[in-house]
């Protein structure tokens, strides 16, 4: 058995490529097992970088997905939370009504007469505040603290 007649020999032949695009190189074509001839031998390249692009791709539309996710996750939460504060309200509405009470037999402006006029408008302010917000059990908290760090009234 020869070695031309063997197809298990891999077989390199230089030609010269005047005709085309790149007249002054030379070919490399590589004869392989099978018998097919490849022309160039980076023929691989273009597929690597599309392959490598659509991985890009994939990968932003990946992110883009999860932002819009978190988004939803986020706005849910935020609609939880609404109506945890309307419920605790609802179920807070005995100690809304003492609190309120409480709150405007201190805070009423009559008793700030005597003081000086800014403390008797932040009073006025505050009394008016609690008239807006009498059902909310954590609203009137909040006005709570903040006639405390007004010096309104003493904890």
């Amino acid at each position: 058995m020869t070695d031309t007649a063997s197809t298990d020999t891999l077989a390199i032949v230089l030609t010269d490529s005047t005709s085309g695009p790149q007249n002054d190189s030379l070919r490399t074509s590589v004869l392989a097992e099978n018998g097919s001839v490849s022309e160039n031998s980076s023929n691989w390249i273009p597929y690597a970088v599309g392959i490598g692009i659509l991985i890009l791709v994939g990968a932003a539309v990946a992110a883009m997905a999860y932002r819009v996710a978190q988004k939803r996750q986020d706005e849910k939460r935020r609609e939880e939370n609404v109506f945890d504060e309307v419920f605790d309200d609802v179920n807070n509405a005995d100690k809304a009504k003492v609190l309120l009470k409480e709150l405007k037999t201190k805070l009423h402006p009559d008793r700030f007469v005597s003081s000086d006029t800014a403390v008797m408008e932040a009073a006025q302010k505050i009394f008016q505040e609690l008239n807006e917000s009498k059902y909310s059990f954590s609203e009137l908290q909040r006005i709570k603290e903040k006639a405390v760090d007004q010096g309104l009234i003493s904890e």
